[in-house]
């Protein structure tokens, strides 16, 4: 840099003295145009001896430069044509005061000249041991600067410094701390990326031009003030794996901008004040945003502003806002008050749409009052159809004018009041979804997955669900997805709501159906309370029904010993980068139902938590789980791994049913909507296994509560045709995986009743309780092997063997690992 500007400087003289001797070399040219040869041969001697003059003196004046030492730091003093700088050239630690400090003066002071510091040039010997640094005002931070400079921790900016170049101070590991004062103007690209010690900014230059990324892969910095306008939050920390902000201010400003804080997915507190617009899609992906203060000033939320906000719980709305545009707060799954809502703001469509995971839909309904939960706002399928369907019922059993008492009698019966509700309920349950149905889906076609013969299909602010395409047909169904393909969604009640459940996809004369990503809620109507029903008037005998559709059951109540589900020990232990995912299939919708497995996985989900120290966002619970559900858990398992960059562990949990392919003996997971004759609905074994193997995490731990020899965990075949168990092959183990099976080849995994989880699960947990999750998968699995093998003998009458299982790799390790990690 030092070099490049002295030869800039004596370019710009030279360039002058050219262009004022060609001046007076053309008035001199002019003055002799028309005299003799002679004279012009006098003329171009003159010029030659000047020229000859010029460049003896441009050469004396370009450069005069002077080294001096001052308390340890060498300076290079330069003058060239009349223009005064210096550099830092050079460092002697045993005449600093402190050699791992280097305070670089604005000016240096030499034989009563003033020199301005313009640069630093030291070596990377010198600048390797450089630890506390202070830059004035005067000096040019170009690009890659600081690089060299890889013991820095702090970096203090002194007021008047106004840019900093590309990549000036990338990939510092210790650097920690760093002042950048108001007079910063620009900051360039990459500037501060991977300093992963960097734990605070403040920007406080409105107008700063920042480059992108600038500030991202810093893992530790987690708190940012940022006062700048016109400027994303991704544009300065990156895309949202890039960005570990977690407390952002962004001080007084009338305005948040379009976008500015979007997809900052690990953000958890956020202040702003003054601000009157929040401007569409503002705060939209911030999925660990657990509640945030909206300003007293604020009028106007844009489009999607707030969108995928999962963890927002509770949002107060200013008494001046009067507007609310589009999917302002859609897919907030955890919201569940709103407060300050009123008839005067103009309230647009989807507001609070969640499509069946929360308590919204995205039907809007008048408002009764100024304050209010959010029963107040929007209706399930049960407030929306129960009070219509009574009021019709009573008025189905009145008798008619025109109506025979006879016929009356007939027609007014609890059986045909029970088909009548049925009627009804199925006619309100169309109404209901056709007003919430949706127009603005978009759809996104993902890569095949040859092993699954399936295409993923990303929905934009809906989900992801799978399209099982034979090989032979993807190719031409890729193709000519965009333009040919139609798409048609299929609605039905979902936990009491509207919900997409599957799409249909048409091309030419071949129908695609999704695979179900949700299973619909049955028999709607069991809730309904019905009236009395009075069938002889005249002879003063009243005949009453059950004032609800809802059967009492009447099977003796068994005694279940919960103590496991009890006193979960806490643990210290902070397990922050191992994910849980776990999976109960207990009530299938064409098979029989595998008892407990719901409250295996509720529980087991809890000990991840409480004694594993899981965080609870790191948990995914799964509970009756479609392959749609399966397929996704495994997509996202994918996405964090890759976020991540393998940095992860994996604990994946199944209980539920298994079933062999009796033709090839093939091992498969029976999803909650699958039936075991139809297996290209059901998950081959070795393509989870192959999934959560190809991930790279450190380790995976696979329990798998269920056989897959046809059994059920109570007596019973869900699938062999012969009657008999089949012994299903053994799938090979890839990655860094460790599988704990319940049982061995044919034999059934069999439920604890008294204890009301599966026999395998239970010594699981036990194991986990008594340990409080101190406990090796050595110790476990000798654990749960004995144990299991022996009370099954005593409560069922029948061998159970859990079975243990690793990749190649893990094969000597995997009896000293843990299940957490530290």
């Amino acid at each position: 840099m030092k070099k490049l500007f002295a030869f800039t400087v004596s370019l710009f003289c030279l360039v002058t003295n050219v262009a004022a001797q060609t001046t007076k070399f053309l008035k001199v040219w002019t003055y002799y145009h028309y005299h003799d040869m002679l004279q012009k041969k006098i003329l171009f001697r003159y010029l030659m001896l000047f020229v000859f003059l010029w460049g003896i003196t441009s050469q004396i004046e370009a450069k005069k430069e002077k080294r001096v030492i001052i308390q340890g730091i060498e300076y290079s003093l330069t003058t060239s044509v009349g223009i005064l700088y210096g550099s830092v050239d050079n460092l002697y630690p045993e005449q600093m005061k402190d050699p791992t400090c280097l305070d670089i003066p604005a000016y240096v002071s030499y034989k009563g000249k003033s020199y301005p510091i313009l640069f630093c040039s030291l070596n990377s010997d010198v600048a390797k041991n450089i630890r506390y640094l202070t830059i004035p005002k005067t000096l040019r931070i170009g690009d890659h600067s600081f690089t060299k400079y890889t013991s820095l921790v702090s970096v203090d900016f002194e007021d008047g410094v106004e840019e900093i170049g590309n990549f000036a101070f990338y990939q510092l590991p210790n650097l920690e701390y760093i002042h950048l004062p108001e007079s910063i103007k620009k900051i360039g690209t990459a500037a501060f990326k991977y300093c992963d010690k960097l734990n605070k900014i403040y920007l406080f230059n409105e107008n700063m031009k920042i480059g992108n990324g600038a500030f991202s892969n810093c893992k530790s910095l987690t708190y940012a003030y940022v006062n700048v306008h016109g400027v994303t939050m991704k544009q300065i920390f990156g895309d949202y794996k890039d960005n570990y902000l977690d407390t952002l201010d962004l001080g007084y400003r009338t305005v948040i901008e379009k976008n500015m804080v979007r997809d900052c997915t690990r953000l958890r507190k956020v202040r702003f004040e003054g601000t009157k617009r929040i401007e569409d899609g503002a705060f939209s992906g911030c999925m660990s945003l657990p509640s945030i203060e909206l300003p007293k000033q604020l009028e106007y939320i844009g489009n999607y502003a707030f969108d995928n906000c999962h963890s927002l719980s509770k949002i107060v709305i200013p008494s001046k806002v009067t507007y609310i545009g589009d999917m302002a707060f859609a897919f907030c799954y955890k919201l569940t008050e709103i407060y300050g809502l009123t008839s005067k703001i103009t309230i647009h469509n989807g507001v609070f749409d969640s499509w069946g995971y929360t308590p919204f839909s995205s039907a809007f309904y008048t408002l009764k009052a100024n304050n209010f939960e959010y029963g107040g706002l929007f209706k399930t399928f049960s407030e929306y159809a129960k009070p219509l369907i009574e009021e019709d019922i009573k008025n189905w059993q009145k008798k008619s004018e025109f109506e025979k008492q006879s016929e009356w009698k007939k027609r007014v019966t609890a059986v045909n009041q029970n088909l009548k509700v049925k009627e009804l309920t199925k006619e309100y349950k169309s109404k209901y979804l056709n007003t919430n149905k949706r127009v603005d889906l978009r759809y996104f076609l993902a890569a095949y997955d040859p092993e699954n013969e399936t295409f993923p299909v990303y929905i934009k602010n809906v989900d992801t669900l799978f399209i099982k395409v034979p090989i032979a047909q993807a190719p031409t169904f890729k193709e000519k997805w965009k333009n040919d393909v139609k798409i048609t969604p299929n609605y039905d009640i979902v936990n009491d709501r509207a919900a997409i459940v599957s799409f249909s996809f048409k091309l030419g004369n071949n129908v695609y159906k999704s695979l179900n990503n949700y299973v619909p809620d049955q028999n709607l109507s069991a809730n309904i309370d019905l009236p009395e029903i009075i069938v002889d008037v005249a002879d003063n005998k009243v005949q009453t029904t059950p004032q609800s559709l809802q059967k009492a059951k009447t099977q003796p109540v068994a005694i279940i010993d919960r103590t496991i589900d009890k006193d979960i020990p806490v643990s210290s232990v902070n397990s922050s980068n191992t994910f849980a995912f776990i999976i109960g299939n207990e009530n299938y919708q064409n098979v029989a139902s595998v008892p407990f497995a719901a409250n295996d996985a509720k529980i087991f989900s809890e000990y991840c938590h409480k004694t594993l120290g899981l965080p609870k966002e790191n948990i995914k619970v799964y509970i009756d789980a479609t392959y749609g559900k399966i397929l996704g858990a495994l997509s996202t398992l994918k996405q964090i791994s890759q976020a991540y960059k393998g940095d992860i562990n994996v604990i994946f949990y199944y209980a539920g049913h298994g079933v062999p392919n009796e033709k090839n003996n093939e091992a498969y997971l029976l999803p909650a909507d699958a039936t075991p004759s139809m297996l290209e609905a059901c998950l081959p074994l070795s393509s989870l296994y192959s999934s959560i193997g190809s991930i790279d995490a450190k380790q995976a731990i696979v329990f798998m509560d269920a056989c897959f020899s046809g059994s059920r965990r109570e007596n019973g075949m869900i699938v062999s045709a012969r009657g008999i168990a089949i012994k299903p092959k053994k799938d090979i183990v890839t990655g860094n995986v460790v599988v704990f099976s319940a049982a061995d080849g044919s034999e059934t995994a069999y439920p604890y009743k008294e204890k009301g989880h599966g026999l395998f699960t239970y010594f699981l947990l036990k194991k986990l309780k008594e340990s409080r999750g101190n406990v090796t998968l050595g110790d476990l699995a000798d654990y749960i092997k004995t144990n299991v093998s022996q009370k099954s003998i005593v409560v069922n009458n029948k061998s159970q063997t859990p079975t243990i299982s690793s990749s190649a790799q893990m094969q000597d390790v995997w009896r000293t690992m843990k299940l957490y990690r530290k």
